[in-house]
């Protein structure tokens, strides 16, 4: 467990978003459908998320994994949704040889492709943004902004 202590002055420091990052929403939701707990909760949402995402969308399943141990990479902090796909892009330089292994050992898709991720081979990063965006579009973007 994580316990953070703020000050009586930390906390007056603090500020809210008037709503979340969309990739991170959009990481959060992914990673929520791959589980199969609380399904009162989520099962019709599952159901309809199963049935309406292409699988184009399918290989950032590879990175995004529902145990939640994730590379940040693919869910920054930016407040739209084309300002996080150029942060993801960015951090393409940053990522390591171990965050390779460790990710391909836990993805259910080809490990090829996040090879040549790592590799900076502009397909492959091509087709992680289709990926964000299509799962955007399909899971994030019909509620967002819906309150």
């Amino acid at each position: 467990m994580l316990r953070v202590h703020f000050t009586a002055e930390d906390l007056l420091n603090v500020t809210f978003a008037s709503e979340p990052p969309p990739l991170v929403e959009l990481s959060m939701a992914l990673i929520a459908w791959q589980r199969v707990d609380e399904q009162a909760v989520f099962g019709r949402w599952r159901s309809r998320i199963s049935r309406e995402l292409p699988d184009r969308a399918r290989p950032l399943l590879d990175l995004l994994r529902p145990d939640g141990d994730n590379l940040q990479f693919v869910e920054p902090a930016a407040r739209s949704l084309e300002a996080g796909l150029a942060a993801v892009r960015d951090a393409g330089a940053l990522l390591t040889a171990e965050q390779l292994h460790r990710t391909a050992a836990r993805a259910p898709g080809r490990a090829s492709w996040l090879r040549a991720l790592w590799g900076q081979d502009r397909e492959a990063w091509d087709q992680l943004d289709g990926a964000i965006r299509c799962a955007y579009e399909v899971v994030v973007a019909p509620r967002w902004g819906t309150g």
